[in-house]
């Protein structure tokens, strides 16, 4: 989380007030149609793993093909809505490149099996490789 802050204010000090402000409206944007990802039932399918134990590759399949889709709906909707309201070329390819991040929330369908079959050591170990990643993808641009 510390280092979260540090990279944070850093990437606002180095980008200045208008660079940092499209940033912050790019990921506002993107974030608005975050919830047609989500949809909610992360929880949700941890609790059918548990409870249906038997039909652990029919739930992870739904919940995948369910995921993808909202993706594929969120990213074309937010794209779409930026093409026709953001002017400036440049804000709308950052917006762009921020939703393309919904297509690797498909993947936390497995974070939910992990969760499930109480493996939170390789869930943990996955998001901090992935928090790691990204700050240094942040740092690098």
């Amino acid at each position: 989380m510390l280092g979260g802050f540090i990279v944070g204010v850093w990437m606002a000090n180095h980008l200045g007030d208008e660079r940092y402000g499209v940033l912050s409206y790019s990921i506002v944007f993107h974030r608005m149609f975050f919830l047609l990802v989500d949809l909610g039932f992360i929880q949700i399918l941890v609790k059918k793993l548990i409870e249906f134990q038997n039909d652990k590759a029919r739930i992870l399949g739904n919940a995948l093909i369910l995921k993808a889709f909202g993706s594929l709906i969120a990213f074309t909707i937010s794209n779409v809505i930026a093409y026709f309201t953001i002017e400036e070329f440049n804000t709308r390819l950052i917006v762009f490149v921020f939703t393309l991040h919904y297509f690797s929330m498909i993947f936390d369908v497995f974070n939910s099996f992990f969760s499930a079959e109480v493996k939170d050591k390789n869930r943990i170990i996955a998001h901090s490789v992935s928090f790691i990643f990204s700050s240094l993808a942040k740092v690098y641009m």
